[in-house]
């Protein structure tokens, strides 16, 4: 009965033994080791390349030995020959495969057509300025051939640092670009300039290529042209500005009055021995500040100078002064026997002289041994001063002597009666003269 157990045991091992082998095999079926070994080892030597128009490298496949297939999917974009070697043809991407044993390998290719943003650039000392490298995604290297006058930096950009030339390069994916970039210090022809109402004058900016844009700070002052050509307007002060750039140069103009035509400026002198009497009419058209120099001689030298300012003589007005005659450094009076006459004449500050000379009335009436001035202001206009001149002539049109009064008629309205007396002789006796004039020498 033993013996039955044990076979009836063996028996049933043995057939479960059988069934487990089956059962495994179908599920797990075996894997051909040599498929799987060359699966694993076989690559390609890059799965991504960027390339620039015109440029080759080859594509080759490690880890066997089998027989490749090259092929690429748009050789309008980049090719490949029978060794793998693939070049780039236009702007674009593609890609390339290789074919080995039934298994298939791809890279992919992108083809860039890089330019820098500037292939010559002028800048101004001191200045800044950037370039850049477009249409590609490589990484770019910059260096200047010139670091003393223009730097770059890992970014592009560009610092001049003196006059001069230097080159800039941009190297791409093993590819050169360059910029010639020049470096300039412009100076203007003139910082300062004086110029008289109506005339030009044409500014330049020197040791400058670029474009200049010209501006005048006040335009009812000077204007300019996009030349640089000044044209002065009026009296007064402007900033002519040339600007190139983020730089701007500065030429500060004063503008004059055309200088007064002494031609318009008439006088006459009198000499009455102790002194010089210059009657002056200013037929100019504007109010003027006239001064009269004498220069007294005896003997051919130069004894004294002598000076007086009538302050303002308006248009088409008549006015008289009188320089003093020369004295010495303790201020004895000097004897000439000659003197010289500069008269000199400017724009006036008081410009209501000229109301002056139409509101001050004047009548005259003589006495005996005197003459009586009414001076009325018949005007609106309050003045500081009023100042009358009186000459005197003998029968033979001499002026034999001179005297100037202030008149008390300032205010608006006001009337003064001024007394002024006769000339007399060495004995003090009263000269009875032939005739005589009466000026307004200024009001203002």
């Amino acid at each position: 009965m033993k013996n039955w157990t044990r076979i009836i045991l063996t028996v049933c091992i043995v057939l479960l033994t059988f069934v487990w082998s089956v059962s495994v095999s179908d599920v797990f079926p075996t894997v051909p080791t040599t498929v799987v070994a060359q699966a694993a080892d076989v690559s390609l030597n890059t799965y991504s390349k960027r390339l620039i128009k015109g440029q080759s490298f080859a594509l080759k496949v490690k880890g066997t030995k089998k027989k490749v297939t090259w092929k690429s999917a748009n050789k309008k974009i980049a090719t490949v020959d029978a060794n793998g070697v693939v070049t780039a043809k236009k702007k674009g991407e593609t890609t390339i495969t290789a074919k080995v044993g039934g298994y298939t390998y791809t890279c992919y290719v992108y083809v860039e057509t890089p330019k820098i943003s500037k292939t010559a650039l002028t800048i101004i000392k001191g200045e800044s300025a950037s370039l850049s490298m477009k249409g590609t995604y490589q990484k770019v290297k910059w260096s200047s051939s010139n670091k003393k006058t223009v730097t770059v930096s890992e970014y592009g950009y560009v610092t001049a640092v003196k006059k001069g030339t230097a080159t800039i390069t941009a190297k791409v994916g093993g590819v050169k670009y360059t910029c010639k970039v020049t470096v300039e210090v412009p100076t203007l022809s003139k910082t300062s300039l004086t110029l008289i109402e109506g005339n030009t004058f044409t500014l330049k900016l020197n040791g400058n290529t670029q474009k200049v844009k010209w501006s005048s700070s006040n335009a009812n002052v000077a204007t300019v042209s996009n030349k640089g050509l000044i044209t002065a307007k009026s009296e007064g002060y402007a900033s002519i500005y040339a600007t190139v750039g983020y730089k701007t140069y500065r030429c500060s103009l004063t503008v004059n009055k055309p200088p007064v035509n002494m031609n318009q400026v008439h006088a006459t002198y009198h000499d009455i021995r102790n002194g010089v009497v210059a009657v002056i009419r200013n037929d100019f058209n504007e109010c003027l500040r006239v001064t009269v120099t004498v220069l007294y001689y005896d003997g051919g030298k130069m004894i004294d100078t002598r000076q007086d300012t009538c302050y303002a003589v308006g248009t088409g007005k008549t006015v008289a002064i009188k320089v003093s005659g020369p004295y010495s450094s303790s201020y004895d009076r000097l004897d000439y026997d000659s003197f010289e006459v500069k008269l000199t004449a400017e724009r006036s500050s008081y410009k209501n002289q000229e109301l002056g000379n139409q509101n001050i009335n004047l009548k005259t009436d003589n006495t005996g041994d005197k003459l009586i001035i009414t001076a009325t202001n018949t005007g609106n206009t309050d003045y500081s001063y009023v100042q009358l001149a009186v000459l005197f002539f003998d029968a033979n049109g001499n002026c034999i002597d001179y005297d100037y009064r202030y008149a008390d008629c300032e205010k608006a309205g006001s009337t003064d009666y001024i007394n002024v007396n006769y000339p007399h002789d060495s004995d003090y006796k009263t000269i009875i003269p032939d005739s005589y004039q009466v000026y307004l020498n200024y009001a203002y």
